[in-house]
């Protein structure tokens, strides 16, 4: 197979499928549309303040992230109704979602596919699946 034939035909893709992948600290960074620097923006997440009483999602991108925090939610809300809001609204790495989750009230359910720093010192639980 020739190296032409291995790409993906450029016709009617999105252009934020042809950039090429970032990578910071040993994960390749997918881009968010509206995000501008992807580097400044991981460095924000991971040092994203965190609150005694947080939960904090974490898993890989398309692993089943969305089905875990709502179960999250669910438990901890005590309740069996659904998040009327989408977890991407408070996703840390979505765009905007850094200050939306700090207006969230406490106890917060953070979703991220990034680890902030103050989860080992703070002793956050984080609920993860592989």
């Amino acid at each position: 197979m020739s190296a032409d034939s291995e790409q993906a035909p450029s016709s009617g893709m999105p252009s934020i499928f042809k950039t090429p992948l970032l990578e910071a600290y040993g994960r390749k960074i997918f881009p968010f549309p509206g995000i501008k620097d992807l580097i400044a923006h991981v460095e924000a997440t991971r040092n994203f303040p965190i609150r005694d009483d947080d939960v904090l999602v974490a898993a890989y991108t398309k692993s089943g992230t969305h089905w875990l925090w709502e179960v999250t939610q669910m438990l901890l809300r005590q309740t069996t109704d659904y998040e009327k809001r989408t977890k991407e609204q408070v996703m840390l790495e979505s765009p905007g979602g850094l200050e939306r989750a700090e207006q969230e009230p406490s106890p917060r359910i953070l979703n991220s596919h990034y680890l902030p720093q103050e989860i080992i010192s703070k002793k956050t639980k984080v609920r993860g699946h592989e």
